[in-house]
């Protein structure tokens, strides 16, 4: 039985979630997924991604601030701030990894 997913695709992670439908919705299942703007970008799915992941969730960890977990829950609302601080760096390669909370 899967219980946890870990997506990490390049960019393309909006696409793999929506043929996952399914998945996500009737099962208990933990997801993870790379967020990675840069690359979200130039697929032309961060807008995708990030209205994908209001409609189907509540909150999310980044993980890129763990274990510093009293400051690194947030509500899924907030996914464009992270996107901002994360490409306010001019760095291509930003990027974090988001446990999804349902």
């Amino acid at each position: 039985e899967i219980r946890f997913v870990w997506v990490d695709v390049q960019g393309y992670e909006y696409f793999v979630l929506r043929g996952a439908d399914s998945l996500i919705r009737d099962k208990n299942v933990s997801i993870q997924i790379e967020y990675w703007p840069y690359g979200l970008a130039e697929l032309k799915s961060l807008d995708l991604l990030n209205d994908y992941l209001i409609k189907n969730f509540k909150y999310f960890i980044d993980m890129g601030r763990y274990p510093d977990l009293e400051d690194n829950l947030y509500s899924i609302n907030d996914i464009n701030r992270i996107c901002e601080q994360l490409t306010k760096s001019n760095n291509i390669y930003a990027h974090t990894d988001l446990f999804l909370i349902r």
